[in-house]
């Protein structure tokens, strides 16, 4: 008897809710370069790449309104995308541009 009450105990526990604590930088992050707080990582971390003064002769705005352009294309696969997106490929990053609508 006493094994069966010890066993629902434990199944109640597994069915609780209970809160999660996390620790959430209230700071807005892309406030310091000028884009809005609601704006995806992906955008935030690419706009941060071409803002970025260092990289200025690898990837830079274009000629038109929220165009980029990437100037050294071994330099943006060896720097930039570990840097800003997590990945050294070429491909993965054009995916999450189109996925996210640049064009």
């Amino acid at each position: 008897m006493e094994g069966n009450r010890r066993r629902i105990k434990q199944e109640e526990k597994k069915d609780e809710v209970r809160p999660v604590k996390r620790r959430f930088d209230t700071k807005n992050k892309n406030s310091d370069i000028g884009v809005p707080s609601d704006t995806s990582p992906f955008i935030s971390n690419l706009f941060r790449a071409i803002v970025e003064q260092k990289f200025a002769k690898v990837v830079s705005w274009g000629e038109k309104n929220g165009q980029f352009v990437i100037h050294d294309m071994e330099e943006f696969k060896k720097h930039i995308l570990p840097t800003y997106f997590k990945t050294t490929s070429y491909a993965t990053f054009i995916r999450q541009v189109s996925f996210a609508n640049i064009s």
